[in-house]
């Protein structure tokens, strides 16, 4: 199987990015300010992930949608942004973060769209239903490769390989 594998190299990662419309202001300048809170704008998905995450919203014709850890708020915008009169109900723990998000949800036109509870998952999001055809998404669950290394058991990695089971 891993000849059919396509490795992603500074390259082709340019090529793809070239080939693409970039993000929209907001984000552009979301991801911007996220990169100056330093190494733990690593958090931040990808713009390549918030295109993604864009798609699919509207592939499904989602309504409603659930994001637990909202950071700073580039996946909720993603998502937020492509639900017609649709909502987003975003949990999350640092009120430092979220801060940020709150003023590009705002930005974005999106903050009545998006409700955004500093809690932990099961306190701010009780119960959350699927509906026929609906989809749960993980992010991270690889943890940048360290789950498939068996000597790795730090606590983050750990933490992945329990989320990774599906």
């Amino acid at each position: 199987m891993q000849e059919k594998l396509t490795a992603l190299t500074p390259a082709l990662y340019d090529y793809l990015a070239a080939h693409n419309p970039p993000p929209d202001p907001v984000l552009r300048d979301l991801a911007a300010e996220t990169a100056a809170l330093g190494s733990i704008s690593r958090m931040q998905i990808a713009v390549e992930q918030g295109a993604l995450l864009t798609f699919l919203a509207r592939l499904l014709g989602a309504r409603r949608a659930v994001e637990i850890g909202a950071f700073t708020g580039y996946s909720a915008i993603s998502l937020a942004a492509w639900l017609p009169d649709g909502r987003l109900l975003c949990c999350d723990l640092n009120d430092g973060w979220t801060a940020i998000a709150r003023r590009y949800f705002a930005r974005a036109g999106l903050a009545e769209r998006i409700t955004l509870r500093i809690a932990p998952a099961i306190e701010g999001a009780p119960a959350p239903r699927l509906r026929p055809g609906g989809v749960i998404g993980f992010d991270n669950v690889l943890w940048g490769g360290s789950v498939a290394d068996p000597a790795d058991r730090s606590d983050d990695t750990v933490a992945s390989t329990a989320g990774a089971a599906f």
